[in-house]
């Protein structure tokens, strides 16, 4: 399917375009990266993330613990909260409770409109 072009000032978004979405009418931005979570004798614990460039709204953010290893050896679980449009904090904790000292790393994704 061809991209259209985009509508000229005041033309009818429906009439211009049909059916078709684009993002370049929001533009979008995808930022990645990749950082560690130490758990020192803890079974979770949070790293704060500060986005390269800030968003113009919240993201989404998905995060992976163990990188793009895959997931580390143990059981861990991580997630990402209170994302806005400068940074997020990641987490990482035990499945059993079971307390250690290990390093996580943690790869990450945040999608959302550029500011």
């Amino acid at each position: 399917m061809a991209v259209p072009a985009r509508p000229t000032a005041g033309a009818v978004v429906e009439s211009a375009w049909g059916q078709v979405a684009h993002d370049t009418a929001v533009a979008m931005d995808v930022q990645a990266g990749f950082s560690s979570i130490v758990l020192s004798s803890q079974i979770s614990n949070a790293v704060h993330i500060t986005f390269p460039r800030p968003f113009a709204a919240a993201p989404v953010v998905v995060m992976c613990p163990g990188g793009t290893g895959g997931p580390p050896t143990g059981n861990f679980y991580g997630f990402a909260g209170g994302a806005n449009t400068t940074g997020v904090d990641l987490y990482v904790q035990q499945y059993q409770g079971v307390a250690s000292s290990v390093t996580i790393p943690v790869a990450w994704v945040a999608y959302g409109p550029r500011a």
